[in-house]
């Protein structure tokens, strides 16, 4: 979230560790963290001026009783998060939008679509989830709000299957294709290699446009020292996990010696195959 933040990706939510007790045993270290939500300093819209906060949710299979869902004219399938409950003449004002900005964006014309999303936002909110590699991102807790008629990319959530948490042997094609496995990505079987987001929602028509690479190019010139700082001591001090190591990892550390965690259990089977035996050796994992 602390990267989110400093990209400028909007309406980013506040994380906090926090030291669990329940029923007088220690469950060690959790995050507690904002909930993505419509009001004053969190997503700041006007449901009544007819602006709306929207989610990703690709698969037809899911269906949550109480969610209103809408498919683009080009099939992208989203789920509405405000307004919760909708009237029909609010839905269809929401849908002819997307449909409008979609239509746009498919133009490949960024004095077209500009006219219709913030590019700044769509750039940033590429960035991050290039870097992050988030298995999720384009599939599900990918979110969109219109403000003023203007879609924005944002506000971020859900990384738990991201910065290579994520299964080489789980069997679903998109975990093949995260990391490179034989006819899937570049083949190379490395989860650091290739472009993870290209084809990803509306991305798979604005990376299409060599003036919107262009300004992904040139604004990741501008946070590629603070993106390498996020591992690697340079210019802007020691690295963030060394910073966080020092600031937290004997809380955190705890987990395992006072709360009774497995540093070498996988929680769920769709998580890294492979952890270390040791704390530190899972945080040079994600060093890597």
């Amino acid at each position: 979230m602390e990267y989110a933040q400093a990209l400028g990706i909007p309406f980013t939510s506040q994380v906090r560790l926090c030291r669990v007790w329940l029923n007088g045993k220690y469950r060690g270290v959790y995050t507690a963290t904002e909930p993505v939500d419509v009001k004053k300093n969190r997503v700041e819209i006007d449901l009544d001026a007819g602006d709306f906060l929207f989610e990703r949710n690709y698969n037809d299979i899911r269906q949550e009783e109480g969610i209103t869902y809408f498919k683009t004219n080009y099939g992208l399938r989203f789920e509405l998060n405000e307004p919760e409950v909708p009237t029909e003449e609010q839905l269809e004002a929401i849908q002819a939008t997307v449909n409008a900005i979609e239509k746009a964006i498919r133009t490949l014309d960024h004095t077209q679509y500009g006219q219709y999303i913030d590019i700044d936002s769509f750039v940033n909110f590429y960035i991050l989830h290039e870097v992050c590699k988030d298995v999720d991102f384009g599939h599900f807790s990918t979110r969109y709000y219109v403000k003023d008629g203007i879609l924005h990319a944002g506000p971020v959530w859900d990384f738990d299957l991201s910065m290579g948490n994520v299964s080489a042997t789980y069997g679903e094609k998109v975990y093949k294709r995260y990391h490179n496995q034989g006819e899937y990505g570049n083949g190379s079987g490395d989860s650091t290699q290739n472009l993870w987001n290209t084809d990803k929602d509306f991305y798979r028509w604005l990376c299409e446009d060599p003036w919107f690479m262009e300004q992904v190019k040139l604004r990741w010139q501008e946070v590629r020292v603070m993106t390498e700082n996020l591992a690697t001591e340079n210019a802007l001090g020691i690295s963030r996990i060394d910073f966080y190591l020092e600031k937290a990892g004997d809380i955190l550390e705890s987990n395992y010696s006072e709360a009774g965690w497995s540093v070498s259990t996988q929680g769920i089977n769709l998580v890294y195959d492979n952890p270390a035996k040791t704390y530190l050796g899972n945080v040079d994992i994600l060093r890597q």
